[in-house]
């Protein structure tokens, strides 16, 4: 007799982020890289992706970037302190007043399957 559990993980996220200037755009030679430290566990593919959108409270995510199997890439823009930046930080940086950074985030899906076996 075996015992089955298949599930879909997310594993740890990958985040690069730039200086992002309205006018100029990114700045490559700001960018850093970061581990972070937040998984997701669901049973189904459906429901991982939804969780993720619903952690990060986006809307649109690329599934299998850059042609990848699994690969779920979004971007954020973001403050100084690594959140999403509110509609008034939008409008000041847009004005020049404050620098706001474009964070992509990239999670790799894998679907687990735990069998228990006899000795």
């Amino acid at each position: 007799m075996t015992n089955t559990n298949t599930y879909y993980y997310s594993g740890k996220a990958l985040k690069m982020v730039e200086v992002d200037n309205y006018k100029e755009g990114c700045l490559p030679e700001s960018a850093q890289n970061f581990l972070i430290d937040v998984t997701f566990r669901n049973e189904t593919k459906e429901e991982i992706i939804e969780d993720i959108k619903d952690y990060f409270d986006i809307e649109e995510l690329e599934i299998n970037a850059c042609d990848e199997p699994g690969r779920i890439d979004f971007s954020i823009l973001e403050n100084g302190d690594g959140l999403s930046a509110s509609n008034y930080e939008v409008k000041e940086w847009k004005e020049g007043n404050i620098i706001l950074y474009h964070a992509i985030y990239t999670y790799q899906i894998t679907k687990v399957t735990k069998e228990v076996v006899k000795l």
